[in-house]
């Protein structure tokens, strides 16, 4: 990976890590840069510090020598879609400290290029969404909504149900949820029940339509047509490539 960061018009010219070293001056916010295997090359004071370790000993890791397996495999599905060319904007995350307490965090992950304008990497910050205060309350606003998909993604969901879970209308939650999360809450459930379908295709042997259904979908052509327009690729493709 190019490890350097330039702007022509000011004449400057320094490493990734100098540019990036400023940030420290924050505890709330965490920084990374990953390679193209979605192996840590950089991380900040405070990511490591969350981690409780150091950024020293960060770099060769992947998340599954920091995460547990179900957390690591969500967020290398993530990395791939980045590598692929995809940004993530105000991205809600689920993530563990060094003590598995799992707190919400707000992300922004972008592919990163070198000066041909080629993909060589991954640069992601990120803050705990409670440190950030009163940016974060139109969030927990939403989180039972979010922990009820989260949970019971596997069951038939309607949006009405959601809706009265924080007394609002459907109308209401969709207009609120979409501002917040940027997509509709039944949009956020296919997402949900797509990368739980991921997990499932590169750890397990079940077959493709028992993974559907047991994700909650009750159709596999719409099962497949949702997960390709996520992924990019077929149900099958998928397993093939990344088993």
């Amino acid at each position: 990976m190019q490890n350097s960061v330039s702007i022509p018009e000011l004449g400057f010219e320094n490493s990734i890590e100098s540019f990036l070293a400023p940030l420290d001056q924050y505890p709330d916010i965490r920084v990374f840069v990953k390679d193209m295997d979605s192996r840590y090359v950089y991380a900040n004071k405070a990511y490591a510090d969350m981690l409780k370790t150091t950024p020293r000993r960060m770099i060769g890791k992947s998340d599954f020598d920091l995460y547990d397996r179900s957390f690591a495999e969500l967020y290398l599905e993530e990395d791939r879609r980045t590598l692929a060319g995809k940004d993530f904007i105000n991205q809600r995350w689920m993530v563990p400290d060094g003590a598995g307490v799992i707190s919400w965090c707000v992300a922004h992950k972008f592919p990163l290029r070198n000066r041909a304008g080629e993909i060589c990497g991954i640069i992601c910050t990120f803050r705990d969404q409670q440190m950030a205060g009163i940016e974060a309350k139109p969030f927990f606003d939403l989180a039972e909504v979010i922990e009820f998909v989260n949970t019971n993604y596997a069951e038939a969901i309607r949006a009405e149900q959601l809706a009265l879970l924080i007394g609002l209308s459907v109308s209401q939650l969709n207009r609120r949820f979409a501002k917040v999360m940027g997509k509709s809450p039944i949009r956020y459930l296919v997402n949900v029940r797509v990368n739980k379908a991921i997990s499932r295709l590169i750890n397990t042997d079940d077959s493709i339509t028992e993974i559907c259904f047991s994700c909650g979908f009750n159709s596999q052509t719409y099962f497949n047509r949702q997960f390709k327009a996520i992924t990019g690729l077929s149900p099958k493709a998928y397993r093939e490539r990344y088993t």
